[in-house]
């Protein structure tokens, strides 16, 4: 079951400002390869992001940095052809970042529409957002979970689909704070 709001104690009226914790928050990526026969799945680390609520803790917008250089497989030879120039090119673009346009409630949740900025290239990217409603009371960051569909295709990645799927699937389990307000 998910809820629709994030802190449900803010202030009607108020927004406020989460951070996105990234020593909490994990990025994995699942895509196919040689023909669609392999499954792989790797992960990349979030620099910093931050998510706006209204007063009533409805999502009003979402923005992320990810450090392309940190895409980690479990295979060293996969990493560094990863990170070369015809695939995410980490070296020169090291960030990729996630910028909301619109957000709408959703399932239980959101729908966050932006775009995602990979190798200075933007292209649309809808997110499906959901708080879930845990239990505990922990008083700790509370966590946000989002999944998203890339099309490589948008990107100046230019390796035939033989060799990498066109679509990859991201899922982001974070945490996210509450910043205090100067």
């Amino acid at each position: 079951m998910t809820s629709t709001t994030i802190n449900s104690s803010a202030t009607s009226g108020t927004t406020q400002r989460y951070r996105l914790v990234p020593q909490l928050t994990s990025v994995r990526v699942q895509t196919r390869h040689v023909l669609g026969l392999l499954g792989v799945t790797g992960s990349v680390q979030l620099v910093g992001g931050s998510a706006v609520v209204d007063g009533d803790g409805a999502l009003l917008a979402v923005e992320a940095v990810l450090d392309m250089s940190s895409f980690a497989s479990g295979s060293t030879a996969r990493d560094r052809v990863v990170a070369s120039p015809r695939f995410l090119d980490s070296g020169a673009q090291p960030h990729a970042t996630y910028r909301s346009t619109d957000v709408q409630r959703r399932d239980g949740g959101w729908l966050v529409h932006g775009e995602l900025t990979v190798k200075g290239t933007s292209a649309p990217l809808d997110l499906r957002v959901e708080h879930p409603r845990e239990t505990g009371g922990t008083g700790g960051p509370e966590r946000v979970l989002a999944t998203a569909v890339v099309d490589r295709t948008r990107y100046p990645i230019t390796v035939p689909t033989a060799m990498a799927a066109r679509r990859l699937r991201i899922a982001v389990d974070a945490r996210i704070e509450l910043t205090p307000h100067p």
